[in-house]
């Protein structure tokens, strides 16, 4: 009894659908998200729209208690934006969009229709932020975040090349994301340092750190110290001297 109430409610529930936009958008852009094709079942209506954030990165929503909402693309990261559809009888369906700076996906149909195929499940994505970062060998730590989406579960370990955690060599990194290089480097390196995902270990995501050697105390190649002037000079000095001594006495007298 508990099985055939289960199949009569999914059977009642509204279905929710979204369209997404075609063309191509950017970092930082609005993008449209229509609602609007989701449909009650037997003969019911929409009675509500609710747009909201569920990844772990907040994306900026405009309208979102309509059927026709604008999030704001994010400079970094994937976020997971659910619309909720509700229909005069209560019932609820959900739909996940995710964003990235340049994409918007779901597995949600355009529209609710007998023939809309079921939702498919969409693999893990990971996005680590920033992308990029530049350091000098010996100073401080550089704060990652990973954000994930298509997973309930949206811990990440990290490693740095490779290595869980890293080492002196590469750098190390914390549970929390947090990169500190290592002490000195011969030459400018660079490091990658990756989120691994906990619910699926093959969806990753890395930032490309550069490592610059520490400055030279000396001020920079070619700069030099004083002893390395100050020798040539004394000796050019002394030699002076010395011909000065031989033209005013020829004969080399004491």
């Amino acid at each position: 009894m508990a099985n055939a109430s289960l199949a009569v409610d999914q059977a009642l529930r509204p279905i929710a659908a979204v369209a997404l936009p075609t063309e191509s958008f950017s970092a930082g852009q609005s993008v449209a998200l229509q609602g609007g094709g989701s449909a009650a079942a037997d003969g019911g209506v929409i009675d509500a729209y609710a747009w909201s954030n569920t990844g772990n990165l907040a994306i900026a929503i405009a309208n979102a208690d309509q059927a026709s909402a604008s999030v704001t693309s994010p400079a970094c990261g994937v976020g997971t934006v659910r619309l909720t559809v509700t229909d005069d009888a209560g019932r609820q369906d959900t739909a996940d969009v995710v964003i990235t700076p340049t994409t918007a996906s779901t597995t949600a149909p355009s529209s609710a229709t007998p023939t809309a195929p079921a939702g498919a499940t969409s693999a893990v994505l990971v996005a680590v932020c920033p992308a990029t970062a530049t350091l000098q060998a010996g100073t401080a730590a550089q704060s990652f975040a990973a954000y994930v989406a298509n997973a309930a579960n949206t811990a990440v370990s990290w490693q740095v090349n490779g290595i869980a955690g890293g080492n002196a060599a590469v750098g190390t990194v914390s549970a929390s994301g947090d990169y500190t290089p290592p002490a000195n480097v011969k030459n400018s390196t660079i490091v990658s340092v990756t989120a691994v995902s906990a619910a699926d270990s093959t969806a990753t995501s890395a930032a490309q750190v550069t490592i610059t050697p520490l400055a030279s105390a000396g001020g920079g190649g070619g700069g030099g110290g004083a002893s390395d002037w100050f020798a040539p000079t004394l000796l050019g000095l002394l030699a002076g001297l010395a011909r000065a001594r031989r033209r005013s006495n020829p004969s080399n007298v004491i």
